[in-house]
C-alpha cells in the first residue's frame, strides 16, 4: 500500500506560520464519529478544542504541535490559507494538530501527530516555511 512514508507524498497542507506547543488534556472518542477524536489541549494562554482524526494514540500530559486559529497553512497549489475554528459532525474544532509532514519537519504520514521531547504550552514551534 502506498503512502506518504512509502512513497514520498506530500502532506495536503503545510503549516506556515503560528504553531504552537500544545499539552494535552484529555482525548475521548468523538460522540458522532468512530475515526475521530476530540482532544482538549492547553496551548498557554487558552484551552482549545481539537477534532482530531490521526492514528496515533494520544493521552494526556503529552507536548503536541498545534495550529489554533489564526495560524497559516500552505495548500498543494501554493496557495496560503488562515486556519479557523469549524465544525466535525456537531463538533466544535479550534485549529489542528500537527504531524512531522505538516511542520515540513520529514515524511512520516499526515495523519501521526508529532509528539515533542520538551516545550512549555504557547511557546512557538519553528516549522519549515521559516515561521513560528
Amino acid at each position: 500500500m502506498c503512502n506518504a512514508s512509502t512513497c514520498g507524498a506530500m502532506p495536503t497542507v503545510v503549516v506556515v506560520s503560528g504553531v504552537v506547543v500544545g499539552r494535552i488534556i484529555s482525548a475521548a472518542k468523538h460522540p458522532h464519529a468512530d475515526r475521530l477524536w476530540v482532544v482538549t489541549v492547553d496551548v498557554g494562554d487558552r484551552k482549545l478544542t481539537v477534532v482530531h482524526g490521526g492514528t496515533r494514540p494520544l493521552h494526556p500530559g503529552q507536548l503536541v504541535p498545534v495550529a489554533p486559529p489564526g495560524a497559516v497553512v500552505q495548500r498543494p497549489d501554493g496557495t496560503h490559507r488562515r486556519m479557523r475554528t469549524r465544525s466535525y459532525r456537531g463538533q466544535r474544532s479550534e485549529g489542528m494538530l500537527c504531524s512531522s509532514d505538516e511542520l515540513g519537519w520529514t515524511q512520516g504520514g499526515p495523519d501521526a501527530v508529532h509528539v515533542l521531547d520538551r516545550g512549555e504550552p504557547g511557546q512557538p514551534v519553528q516549522t519549515r516555511g521559516g515561521g513560528v
